[in-house]
């Protein structure tokens, strides 16, 4: 018989603060005045049943051969008014919020200049998790449309306005307002998406090209929700405004050497 005797270790000692300068393409830019952002966006995904599939529509009918993009036009975002939450029923083609499922590797649906400050308002992220490759992104402003909604404090102390992310699902619980009747069919919880909306802020640093974005449910991104960015300007730029936000931030590229340590040799 083996006998455990649990205790209590004694609390560990207050470590010291350690302070590392943040990197350049990392400053905060929260409290950024609106006057140096480059480009403003509106990203909202959304799926399609195919034509001919009974039923009200997705998301309360989800077939394997659902259809999903992102909203248009090129360089804007979705334009369709929050009354208007089914305007992608008249589409593609036609009306205020053209549909764009993925097309190819050259066609874009915004440009960012390196060396700029950009941001993004993410529309539906209670339910289609928002990933862009290249350029971490920073969380400036959450329910950014003032909805009536309920957010659970495990949602609320995770995601917080000044965190750095490359990946976002913010779930909310969708307040009933705005939606049509028989939207839904009878009994369905309505998914926690519609117009809640969390606003990004990042920096389009140093690399040009394909700057890849996508819903993070893979299914979704394998049935067209992806587009892509295309990064123009110079290689290797860098936004100027960092150093104003933050005198001691590290640029990139910038070497530094290897801190000395003593050590002691076999002869001491």
């Amino acid at each position: 018989i083996m006998v455990i005797d649990v205790v209590v270790p004694p609390p560990d000692k207050d470590l010291r603060p350690l302070n590392v300068p943040t990197p350049c393409y990392l400053v905060d830019l929260v409290d950024l005045d609106p006057k140096e952002i480059e480009t403003s966006f509106v990203n909202r995904y959304h799926c399609h049943n195919p034509p001919g599939t009974p039923g009200p529509g997705w998301p309360a009918v989800i077939t394997d051969r659902d259809e999903c993009g992102v909203y248009g036009p090129y360089g804007v975002g979705y334009e369709g008014s929050e009354e208007d939450l089914l305007c992608e029923e008249a589409y593609p083609g036609e009306g205020d919020c053209p549909f764009t499922p993925w097309v190819d590797m050259d066609t874009y649906i915004n440009d960012f200049a390196t060396g700029t400050v950009n941001e993004v308002e993410l529309l539906g992220v209670p339910f289609h998790p928002y990933h862009q490759h290249i350029n971490s992104f920073q969380i400036t402003e959450i329910n950014t449309r003032n909805l009536d909604v309920v957010i659970q404090d495990i949602v609320a102390n995770w995601y917080k306005v000044g965190d750095w992310q490359d990946t976002l699902q913010f779930p909310a619980a969708l307040s009933q307002t705005g939606i049509p009747p028989g939207y839904f069919n009878p009994g369905f919880t309505p998914p926690p998406q519609g117009f809640f909306a969390v606003k990004i802020r990042f920096q389009a640093d140093q690399f040009t090209g394909h700057m890849v974005q996508h819903c993070h449910l893979l299914f979704h991104e394998d049935q067209g929700m992806m587009a892509q960015y295309n990064v123009t300007g110079e290689e290797g730029f860098s936004w100027k405004g960092a150093r104003m936000v933050d005198s001691r931030c590290v640029k990139t590229g910038r070497r530094h050497p290897p801190k000395r340590v003593r050590r002691n040799s076999l002869s001491d």
